[in-house]
C-alpha cells in the first residue's frame, strides 16, 4: 500500500465476535463447528452460571478486542406456548436490576433469516434473572410483571457490558423447560462456578423417587434442546453468526 493512504475495508482484520456460554453442554453445542474458516472470527467463552460470572466473560472478551457479544445457550420458557427447542431471538432483554436493554436490530433479523423455517423462533423479550425460577408459579409471575416470553441467568449482564463499550449485542437462547415444568429442589447446586456438572448432587436427586418424573420429563426436554441449539451453532457458525460489522 502506498504510504499515507488509507486502509480499505478489505484491508480490515474481521470483527471478532464473543460468543459467551455458561455450560459446558452449551459449549459443546458451539466448538465443534468452529472451523478453519470462522476461527478468526468467532471467540468462544464460558463463564459458568449467573449475571456475575457472565458479565466477568464479557469484559475479558472486550478487553481482548471482541467487536460484538452474542449470548447463547439455553433458557426457561415463560410463555405457555414456547415448546421445548424453541429458539428465542429477543428484541430487547430485562436486566436483573429490572431495565431494560435492546439487542441490536439488523444482526437479529440476519439471525432470524438465517434460521429460516425449520426452527421455531420467538423475538418476544427475554428475562434475566439472579436464580432459577423453579416453579409455574414463579414463572408466571414473572412472565405477568415483565412481559417476557424466556428466562435466563446471563444475557442481560452480557448485554449490559456490551452497552457500556458502545458494542452490539444479542442473544440466542433455545428453551428448555417450559412455563409449566418445575425445577428439582436445589437445582442450582447441580452446575459448579465454571458450568460443569457437578455429579454429587445430580446423584442425590436421581436417587428420590419423588422427583423420577421431573427428572424423566426434564431430560426429554433437555434432549430437544439440545438438539436445536446444536443445529443452531451448525446453521450460524460457518457465516460467524450472521454479524456485520457497522459502517
Amino acid at each position: 500500500m502506498p504510504a499515507g493512504s488509507g486502509a480499505t475495508t478489505a484491508d480490515r482484520p474481521p470483527p471478532v465476535i464473543a460468543i459467551v456460554v455458561a455450560l459446558a453442554t452449551e459449549r459443546a453445542c458451539v466448538e465443534d463447528w468452529i472451523g478453519d474458516d470462522c476461527a478468526a472470527t468467532l471467540v468462544l467463552e464460558q463463564s459458568g452460571p449467573g449475571p456475575a460470572n457472565a458479565a466477568g466473560a464479557a469484559r475479558a472478551a472486550v478487553r481482548s478486542g471482541a467487536a460484538a457479544l452474542l449470548s447463547f445457550g439455553l433458557a426457561g420458557g415463560l410463555d405457555p406456548g414456547l415448546e421445548p427447542g424453541t429458539v428465542v431471538i429477543p428484541e430487547r432483554i430485562i436486566l436483573a436490576t429490572g431495565g431494560t436493554l435492546k439487542t441490536d436490530s439488523a444482526w437479529r433479523e440476519r439471525i432470524a433469516a438465517a434460521l429460516g423455517p425449520g426452527l421455531a423462533s420467538d423475538r418476544g423479550a427475554l428475562l434475566t434473572v439472579d436464580s432459577p425460577l423453579a416453579t409455574p408459579a414463579r414463572k408466571a409471575a414473572a412472565a405477568e410483571a415483565t412481559g417476557a416470553v424466556a428466562v435466563d441467568m446471563e444475557s442481560g449482564a452480557i448485554a449490559a457490558v456490551a452497552a457500556d463499550a458502545g458494542l452490539p449485542a444479542m442473544a440466542v437462547r433455545v428453551v428448555a423447560d417450559g412455563a409449566a415444568d418445575s425445577l428439582p429442589p436445589g437445582v442450582e447446586r447441580w452446575i459448579d462456578a465454571t458450568g460443569r456438572r457437578r455429579a454429587a448432587p445430580i446423584a442425590s436427586a436421581a436417587l428420590r423417587p419423588s422427583q423420577w418424573s421431573v427428572l424423566a420429563r426434564l431430560a426429554r426436554r433437555h434432549r430437544v434442546a439440545q438438539r436445536a441449539l446444536t443445529r443452531v451453532a451448525r446453521q450460524l457458525t460457518s457465516t460467524s453468526f450472521e454479524f456485520a460489522p457497522r459502517p
